[in-house]
């Protein structure tokens, strides 16, 4: 399970150990009052990049919660749209 958590496991060993089918990750960075953030989902199974994406505003969204309320708005759309279309 440590292998997990240090990124030293891949896609497959993950979705045996935790069993998800899609992983959500990316990063922030963050400079002065400026945010950016890069948000990907990849399905465990394949690999596929089922989304991604680069979010930018200024740190003031971010302390509001706006621009996380913002990446999960455009993130399950996609998704909703990718699973009814297998």
């Amino acid at each position: 399970m440590r292998r997990l958590f240090t990124g030293e496991a891949g896609l497959q060993e993950i979705r045996t150990t935790t069993g998800p089918e899609l992983i959500i990750t990316g990063s922030i960075q963050i400079m002065d009052e400026f945010m950016r953030a890069f948000v990907q989902v990849i399905r465990t199974g394949n690999g596929q990049r089922m989304y991604r994406h680069m979010f930018e505003c200024g740190s003031q969204s971010f302390k509001n919660f706006e621009l996380p309320d913002e990446i999960v708005g455009r993130i399950l759309p996609e998704l909703v749209l990718a699973e009814t279309a297998d």
